[in-house]
């Protein structure tokens, strides 16, 4: 029978964030998730707000993979008693015992047990080697499903000392307002789009909807990985996939269709990379950057939804502060819908980035935008942040 959930078994990546910022330091988190949805870069980036705000944490970063024992602490022989001691390693000593600090061990399941009995060791009395933590110092860990076949399992006594979340994954347009803010191809950000709730799912969302036949799993999903079905292994779609996929799709024109085509299946499967090039077809035969640019007022405005959507994100990729009047006027002539996700994403994007604060900042003092504010009741107004 399977289990009853009350609420939702995973978290969101916000839900998650609020976690780690409010966590007592003695509580050891290890976040559980799908491969590549960006765990780690979760709490890289919370870790660098904690120590922004204004109390001063080191951050230490291991690779559970990639360790091995003596990594922690070393046996050194005490000459008065004729024992072996465990001496911290300095860098350990300094930034988590002597000052305050986080301690980020990354796919720690996949680390030797010898190193997952330190672990242990750390996670709950607090102790590296023989020397206790720092009170404020934090233990964060990280590791894939257990079931999801990359080795990840930890046994009862070291799961009884921790806490753990399962982070789910973002949808396709959560992921998608990520790439936004980073510049990924236009025909990726418009899969993310399209595609927003397959590319979010994860086959344990297979699981509590009882598909359990292993063909109905694969037509239902075909784009994720599914540990349960071996023709999924060909599916491999999540953040870090798709970020990948966007280097591909930049260098299009230099590397052909054959050739680009093959990158983005060995990044994200075949059944992404198919739907992907048919989306190709429709970029393709809308106007060029160059026309846009040159012609704003007259050049051609697709009438339709996808091409349209496409349109939005390369004149999100390709503002600059040379030509943002040029694509203001051609967003203007888009609709009202894609109008909106227009600013809306090139607003995320001015956060992520000082080149596009400083375009964003350009734009909205533009008398055409304010009153394109007033009637699209869309408030916006420069940030000050550029100065800082």
């Amino acid at each position: 029978m399977k289990n009853q959930y009350i609420h939702s078994p995973r978290l969101s990546r916000e839900e998650v964030q609020l976690v780690l910022e409010n966590a007592p330091p003695e509580q050891t988190i290890l976040i559980e998730g799908d491969n590549g949805i960006g765990k780690t870069s979760l709490m890289n980036q919370v870790a660098e707000k904690l120590s922004n705000n204004g109390r001063k944490l080191n951050v230490v970063f291991l690779n559970g993979k990639t360790m091995k024992d003596g990594d922690l602490a070393i046996p050194v022989l005490n000459k008065q008693t004729g024992t072996l001691d465990m001496v911290l390693r300095t860098r350990l000593y300094n930034m988590l015992v002597k000052e305050a600090g986080i301690l980020i061990i990354d796919e720690l399941p996949k680390a030797p047990l010898v190193v997952q009995k330190e672990g242990s060791s750390m996670a709950y009395e607090r102790y590296i080697g023989e020397e206790k933590m720092h009170p404020e110092s934090r233990v964060w860990m990280t590791g894939n499903l257990s079931d999801e076949g990359f080795g990840d399992a930890l046994d009862g006594t070291f799961l009884s000392r921790i806490t753990r979340i399962h982070m789910g994954k973002a949808s396709g347009k959560q992921i998608g307002e990520y790439g936004a803010t980073q510049g990924w191809h236009e025909t990726i950000l418009l899969m993310c789009n399209e595609y927003s709730d397959k590319i979010g799912e994860s086959y344990t969302d297979l699981d509590d909807m009882d598909i359990d036949n292993l063909d109905k799993r694969v037509a239902h999903n075909p784009y994720i990985y599914d540990p349960k079905v071996e023709s999924s292994k060909d599916g491999f779609v999540n953040a870090r996939t798709l970020e990948r996929a966007s280097v591909w799709m930049h260098q299009y024109k230099v590397n052909g269709d054959a050739i680009t085509y093959n990158l983005v299946r060995g990044a994200c499967g075949t059944p992404f990379a198919n739907e992907l090039f048919q989306m190709l077809k429709t970029s393709n035969e809308l106007p060029s950057w160059d026309a846009v640019e040159s012609d704003p007022s007259t050049v051609q405005v697709p009438v339709n939804g996808v091409p349209m959507i496409m349109m939005v994100y390369r004149c999100l990729n390709n503002i600059s502060g040379g030509n943002y009047k040029q694509v203001m006027t051609y967003v203007e002539r888009l609709a009202i819908e894609c109008q909106d996700m227009f600013f809306k994403l090139l607003r995320l994007k001015s956060k992520a980035s000082r080149d596009a604060l400083k375009v964003y900042n350009a734009l909205v003092t533009l008398p055409t935008f304010q009153q394109w504010c007033a009637k699209n009741d869309f408030l916006a107004t420069p940030d000050k942040k550029e100065n800082d």
